[in-house]
């Protein structure tokens, strides 16, 4: 576990917060509500002029339309994902 690498979680919580990681703690919680709020038939977060402006070009541009989780999560996440085992921090050393 990454905390127990760190030397335990009162040695984290004794280090002071950072504005940029309480502002990227902020962002992937703000993320993560959207995405919830998205999810299902019953969909009480309405899309938005921009993004109906978005996926019309994006339809244009291409013959299929990927989702927008797939497009705006799973594929940053992928990416982050190899280049952390690409550069050792997590997993086997390749």
């Amino acid at each position: 576990m990454m905390v127990a690498r760190r030397g335990g979680i009162r040695k984290l919580a004794s280090k002071p917060l950072t504005w940029g990681a309480a502002l990227l703690t902020f962002a992937a919680l703000a993320i993560g509500a959207l995405v919830f709020v998205r999810t299902g038939n019953d969909n009480p977060g309405a899309v938005s002029a921009i993004e109906i402006q978005l996926r019309s070009m994006i339809d244009q541009l291409l013959s299929v339309r990927p989702r927008s989780k797939e497009v705006f999560l799973g594929y940053p996440a992928l990416l982050i994902g190899l280049s952390l085992i690409r550069s050792r921090a997590v997993g086997p050393h390749l």
